[in-house]
């Protein structure tokens, strides 16, 4: 009886070794999954006009020092909390194969589902609209196909009323330190 109970957790060890290797080197491509999952789950195409409007009248977070960088930990609790997101809008970048959700303010949640606000009064399509979001070594999510745009492109939001088309003007790799 003994021996069966030893080999029984000497292979349930092995198995927990294996499985936690598994994940250590795929750990990338989980989180990467991770994140395109969040942001296809706040696809704009789920929302209404009415939905992105009274969103835009809720309270956001503009306290971009809360906002902490990327992490496994970070990306595991956006998919635990399933919050609902004020979305607002949406942002298109087509040549760089860019589609995200905007959410009004910005906090750790939004920040790994799309781009958010950086400022409670700034309005679509007039001015400047400064958004941000997050930026990862696999450049095909959240903010980092921007790494291969050019200047002059188009670059279109959109609050489902009307869709603004920006341009690129100026391009500047920041260090993340900066803020």
């Amino acid at each position: 009886m003994m021996k069966k109970i030893k080999r029984l957790s000497l292979n349930l060890l092995l198995i927990t070794l294996f499985f936690t290797g598994l994940v250590l080197i795929f750990n990338f491509q989980i989180r990467s999954y991770l994140l395109n999952k969040q942001v296809q789950q706040y696809d704009i195409a789920n929302y209404s006009k009415k939905d992105l409007e009274d969103n835009l009248k809720k309270k956001g977070n503009f306290d971009f020092d809360s906002v902490e960088s990327i992490s496994n930990e970070l990306v595991l609790k956006a998919q635990i909390k399933n919050n609902d997101l004020p979305i607002i809008g949406g942002i298109a970048i087509p040549i760089v194969k860019l589609s995200l959700p905007i959410y009004n303010g910005l906090d750790n949640t939004s920040l790994l589902s799309g781009a958010g606000t950086m400022k409670p009064d700034q309005q679509m399509g007039k001015r400047n609209y400064a958004l941000a979001s997050h930026s990862a070594k696999d450049k095909t999510i959240l903010f980092s196909p921007l790494e291969f745009i050019s200047l002059k492109e188009k670059i279109y939001v959109t609050d489902l009323k009307n869709i603004y088309i920006y341009q690129v003007s100026f391009k500047e790799k920041v260090d993340p330190s900066r803020v």
